[in-house]
């Protein structure tokens, strides 16, 4: 999915999460594997919905 491209912007979605986050998708797996977020979200059931419950608690930036 890193190379498909979003629906409004024409952008792949890697460069996507990069502009939003403020990191890589690779450098978001190693992070998140740190951190346990798969344990921690594994009641989530979206990728989407990790990530931006993971922004609401400050764990990654947000665009803004």
């Amino acid at each position: 999915m890193r190379h498909e491209l979003t629906p409004k912007g024409a952008i792949p979605w890697e460069d996507w999460f990069q502009n939003h986050t403020a990191m890589t998708l690779d450098e978001f797996v190693i992070w998140s594997n740190e951190q346990r977020l798969r344990e921690k979200f594994k009641n989530v059931k979206h990728a989407k919905h990790r990530i931006v419950v993971a922004q609401k608690e400050k764990l990654i930036g947000r665009e803004g």
